[in-house]
C-alpha cells in the first residue's frame, strides 16, 4: 500500500463491504453497524481495520485517477468526496459521532496524497478508538456505494478492490490476514 502501510484483512473488509451493500441495496440506506471490528480478537480486530484503511485507499486511489484521466485535478475528487463524506456521516449520528468526521476527511485527504492512513495515523496515535472504527467502516461502506452507483455496477468497488489486491499479492506474495 502507499507509503508501506500494512495491507491487513482486505478480503475480509471487501467482503463485509459487499455482504453490507446487498442487504442494503433495496431497503432503507441508512447502515447500522456491528461492532465486529472492536469486538473480536486483537489481532485480528487490527488486521481487519488494516484492511478497510487499504480499502479507503484503494477507493481514493482511484477517484484521484479517475479524475485525473478526465483532465481534472485529484483535489476535485478529494473536494467531491469529503463533501460527500461529510453529508453522509452527518446524517448517521447513531453511527457517527460528530466529532470523529473530521478524523475521517483527514484519513481520506491522506489517501488522496497517496499517504498510507496507518502512516499518517501514528503521527497523531498509535492505533484508532472504537468510534473511529465504527466511522472508518462506514465510510468504506459509503465509498464503495458510491463507486457501484458511478460505475451502474452493484459489484464495481468489490471487483476494484480485487483486481487491486490480486495486483498486491502478485508484486509481495501472498498477504497476511
Amino acid at each position: 500500500m502507499g507509503a508501506d502501510g500494512p495491507v491487513g484483512d482486505v478480503v475480509a473488509a471487501i467482503m463485509e463491504i459487499d455482504s453490507r451493500l446487498r442487504a442494503t441495496r433495496d431497503a432503507d440506506p441508512r447502515f447500522e453497524l456491528d461492532s465486529s471490528l472492536v469486538t473480536g480478537p486483537p489481532d485480528a480486530a487490527a488486521r481487519l481495520t488494516d484492511g478497510y484503511l487499504t480499502v479507503v485507499y484503494l477507493f481514493m486511489t482511484w477517484f484521484c485517477r479517475s479524475y485525473e484521466a478526465g483532465g481534472r485535478d485529484r483535489s476535485d475528487a478529494l473536494g467531491r468526496v469529503v463533501a460527500m463524506l461529510v453529508s453522509r456521516l452527518k446524517a448517521m449520528p447513531v453511527n457517527v459521532r460528530p466529532s470523529v468526521i473530521p478524523t475521517m476527511t483527514a484519513l481520506v485527504t491522506a489517501c488522496a496524497l497517496e499517504v498510507s492512513p496507518n502512516r499518517w495515523r501514528e503521527q497523531y496515535r498509535d492505533g484508532w478508538y472504537r468510534d473511529e472504527v465504527a466511522a472508518l467502516q462506514l465510510s468504506a461502506l459509503l465509498l464503495a456505494e458510491w463507486i457501484n452507483k458511478l460505475q451502474e455496477s452493484p459489484d464495481a468497488a468489490l471487483r476494484l478492490i480485487m483486481d487491486a489486491y490480486e495486483r498486491i499479492e502478485a508484486d509481495h506474495g501472498p498477504q497476511p490476514g
